[in-house]
């Protein structure tokens, strides 16, 4: 399946659950796995899912041609927090700590593997900066700096 196709696919499937100013930023097929906090990586069993990830959330469907297919992972990329990127060959791997309760599992830091193909290595690479750019949230947002010219309470 092209690029094109994956993108319009995930875009015709997020359109029934797309909030208000949404904005779809990539979709592709990958290898998904979800890993819980006794787990190892190496162990676990993968299955190819379209992924798709929007300026709000991470989504991934196991059945991506069924146009009511319900999504298999839904979550905030706020609830995400990039763990390591691993462009090693033959798969490019993103690996994604999940905060306790976000996951509606109940287990505490699940984690979330994507193995993408050699040649989607730009879908991983921009996954990969919007995981590491979300605040988590846990987090206090960080403070915005003070203007040059601002007066501060000390003054």
């Amino acid at each position: 399946m092209a690029a094109d196709e994956q993108r319009r696919r995930a875009g015709k499937l997020l359109a029934h659950h797309q909030s208000p100013g949404e904005e779809l930023l990539g979709a592709s097929r990958a290898w998904v796995a979800r890993v819980g906090p006794k787990g190892h990586v190496f162990f676990v069993g993968r299955h190819r899912h379209l992924v798709a990830f929007t300026d709000q959330r991470l989504v991934t469907w196991r059945h991506p041609k069924r146009a009511d297919a319900p999504p298999a992972i839904d979550l905030p990329l706020s609830a995400l927090r990039l763990r390591a990127e691993r462009p090693s060959r033959p798969f490019f791997q993103v690996l994604a700590s999940v905060d306790s309760g976000a996951s509606g599992s109940g287990r505490e830091r699940e984690t979330i593997v994507i193995e993408l193909r050699h040649r989607d290595h730009a879908f991983g690479r921009a996954l990969g900066r919007a995981l590491s750019a979300t605040p988590t949230a846990g987090a206090a947002a960080p403070a915005a700096p003070a203007a040059p010219n601002a007066i501060t309470p000390a003054d």
